[in-house]
């Protein structure tokens, strides 16, 4: 094989793979995924933080309180969702829980059909149990996230296996100029 036709199925077939072991890894390890992201936000922080200080350090604005209090929090969100990973996925979930909720509660009183308050009842619902046990909803959703990203890679990668299948017998037709 040579190595143009390496680099055409590695760049063919790489981003199909990831995308469908990624979700794998979501619906296998749902909790891993809910910490790889807060790592990942943790560790943006931090490199904002420290970005922060060094712009400081470097225009000597050593009396600006409102550029230390920005890296400090930048710092030190960092710091903590780095030692708590899973609190920002139960934080996000309790907050979306209470959007929810309030949607929900907007929703029954302003509708008029019965179909309508059935559907504002369950969504209060939905808002009581993503406050009450934001985790497992959360885990939920991740785990069904990673289910459709293993299916659009597999489909993805069965697409590129045509296509190069395709493009392989359409060769003897082409003439390269270099």
């Amino acid at each position: 094989m040579n190595r143009k036709r390496f680099i055409y199925l590695l760049e063919s077939y790489a981003a199909p793979i990831l995308l469908s072991v990624a979700g794998l890894v979501m619906v296998l390890y749902p909790d891993s995924a809910s910490a790889l992201v807060s790592d990942v936000l943790a560790w943006g922080l931090i490199i904002v933080g420290v970005c922060l200080v060094l712009g400081i350090v470097i225009a000597q604005n050593y009396t600006s309180v409102f550029h230390w209090l920005q890296a400090a929090g930048c710092l030190g969100l960092g710091g903590f969702f780095l030692a708590n990973p899973l609190l920002l996925a139960q934080l996000i979930g309790q907050v979306l829980g209470l959007l929810v909720l309030v949607q929900g509660i907007n929703s029954l009183r302003h509708t008029v059909t019965d179909f309508g308050k059935v559907l504002a009842v369950v969504t209060i619902i939905v808002g009581i149990i993503l406050i009450v046990a934001p985790m497992s909803l959360s885990r939920l959703v991740l785990r069904i996230l990673g289910v459709v990203m293993v299916i659009v890679g597999a489909a993805e990668m069965v697409d590129r296996f045509y296509l190069c299948k395709r493009h392989k017998s359409n060769d003897t037709n082409i003439i390269d100029a270099n």
